[in-house]
This record gives structure tokens, C-alpha cells and sequence, in this order.
């Protein structure tokens, strides 16, 4: 690195270094939090799925799993308040989202598992209902008695 680029750096980590001091101060006013939006939250994602949506505050990024939506327990990136809380709603839409898809696949993948088995022949002789080994032992039975 050379002594240009050095003294690039330090002047503006230095700089960054300030502005990010002055923002830890208005992050604590235009900040988010989960647990202030908790309940808003959990009745528009019960409300979108029909199901007992559970929100839980994420230890990484979130996501969703079975009936758990994972969440960040603070939002402050962006400089209003407004559209921090908006960044919730829009996680909240976006996990509905993701589950709606995740269920049309999985009935995609029954779908067409079921035209699968349709197409198997029915009669064959190892599925009648004489071959069935219920109905062998029911036989063996008439002839012994």
C-alpha cells in the first residue's frame, strides 16, 4: 500500500468514524424494535396465513420455519423511524410469501406423485385383491378348517 493510500485510509476511517458516533445517538430515537411491534405483527401474519404464526426475535438474519417467523429484535438502518417499522411489515410479507411458495411446491411435488401412481397398472398380478396377504391367509384358513 502506498503512502497515499494510508493516509486515505486513516482520514477516512477517522470521518467514518465520526459520522458513525453522531448516528449511534439518532439510532436510539429512530430505531425499531420487535418487541414494541410484537403484537401489531403477529396478527397481520396470523391474519395473512390462517395459522398460529408465532414471531420470534432472530439471533442471525431470520427467516421462518414451520409456524415460527424470525425476526431482528432491532431495526435502525434506515434514518426514520417510519421506514424502519415499514422494514418489519415488509419481513412480515415477505416470510408469508416465502411459506405460500414453500407450500405450493410441496402440493406441486404431491401433484405430481399422484399422477405417478395413476399411471401405475392396477391389475397386475402380485395387486389383486386375491394376492393380497390378507386374503392368502384367509384362504390358507378355509382350507385347514
Amino acid at each position: 500500500m502506498s503512502f497515499e493510500e494510508r493516509v486515505f485510509k486513516r482520514v477516512w476511517n477517522f470521518f467514518a468514524g465520526l459520522r458513525l458516533r453522531g448516528s449511534v445517538e439518532n439510532k436510539s430515537t429512530t430505531g425499531a424494535q420487535l418487541k414494541i411491534l410484537h403484537n401489531r405483527l403477529t396478527f397481520l401474519a396470523r391474519m395473512l396465513t390462517g395459522e398460529q404464526i408465532e414471531l420470534v426475535a432472530a439471533e442471525r438474519e431470520g427467516g421462518q420455519r414451520n409456524q415460527t417467523f424470525f425476526l431482528p429484535a432491532r431495526y435502525d438502518h434506515a434514518p426514520h423511524q417510519n421506514v424502519n417499522i415499514d422494514f418489519y411489515l415488509f419481513r412480515v410479507l415477505y416470510l408469508y410469501r416465502e411459506r405460500l411458495r414453500a407450500l405450493q411446491h410441496l402440493q406441486n411435488a404431491r401433484d405430481k406423485m399422484d399422477r405417478k401412481l395413476r399411471h401405475l397398472p392396477e391389475n397386475t398380478p402380485e395387486h389383486t385383491p386375491e394376492n393380497t396377504p390378507d386374503n392368502k391367509i384367509a384362504a390358507n384358513l378355509e382350507i385347514l378348517t
